[in-house]
């Protein structure tokens, strides 16, 4: 990742607003800085080509609660999850999101650590699987 840029542990995420929540649903996302590194780089330039943004830009952007780094990090996060969501029309109300950290999984479980959760994997992004 680039110089200086300080990736955080994954975090989860879930639409509040309720519009948001029936046209999305109300499971926990996973946003993974760490999976995201360990992308092949065809990989994440595909991903910043849907968003039109950089994906360190993405990072620094979420530590200052920027919206457009917000959208483009939860529709990556969704993305991967293979929930298919068109990037021109994904407009939710971002900062309504609620953001904490991911639970730990234990390594012999395998499952998820969220069994209300529906529609998200513990495990770190990449191309051929993917978090929610």
């Amino acid at each position: 990742m680039a110089e200086g840029l300080r990736l955080f542990p994954p975090m989860r995420w879930k639409f509040a607003d309720p519009d948001d929540v029936a046209q999305y649903g109300d499971g926990w996302w996973t946003w993974d800085e760490r999976g995201l590194a360990r992308m092949r780089g065809r990989e994440l330039i595909a991903l910043e080509a849907a968003v039109d943004m950089a994906v360190p830009a993405i990072i620094r952007g979420l530590r200052e609660d920027d919206t457009a780094a917000n959208l483009a990090a939860m529709w990556i996060s969704m993305h991967l999850a293979g929930h298919d969501v068109d990037w021109p029309s994904f407009n939710p109300m971002v900062l309504t999101a609620e953001w904490e950290l991911a639970p730990d999984v234990p390594l012999e479980s395998g499952g998820d650590p969220t069994p209300d959760s529906g529609s998200s994997e513990a495990t770190p992004p990449s191309s051929e699987f993917a978090t929610s």
